[in-house]
């Protein structure tokens, strides 16, 4: 599933990212394309007015140990991670 990019989104520190290290991000040229873009290619076709997309995936698990992973999202955000983790108990 692609959803559109909110167009007042700056996606700059991504292209950041990818400059700095191996991680790649995955755009699309609006909601129809196939051939995924990285952020530098997003960037700039969006800063010509063009529409991107993102990819949007949603994965639904039950948790066998849920207070570690309560432990385990304590410690991400104490390191400055950002995590979303929807639990069906």
């Amino acid at each position: 599933m692609l959803l559109s990019q909110a167009s007042d989104t700056d996606i700059l520190a991504l292209v950041e990212i990818e400059n700095n290290s191996s991680h790649h991000f995955e755009f699309f040229m609006g909601r129809v394309s196939e051939e995924p873009i990285n952020a530098r290619t997003a960037w700039a076709y969006s800063k010509s007015g063009g529409e991107i997309s993102h990819g949007l995936s949603v994965y639904s698990c039950q948790l066998q140990q849920p207070n570690q992973v309560k432990l385990t999202i304590v410690i991400l955000e104490q390191n400055a991670y950002i995590i979303i983790i929807w639990v069906k108990l």
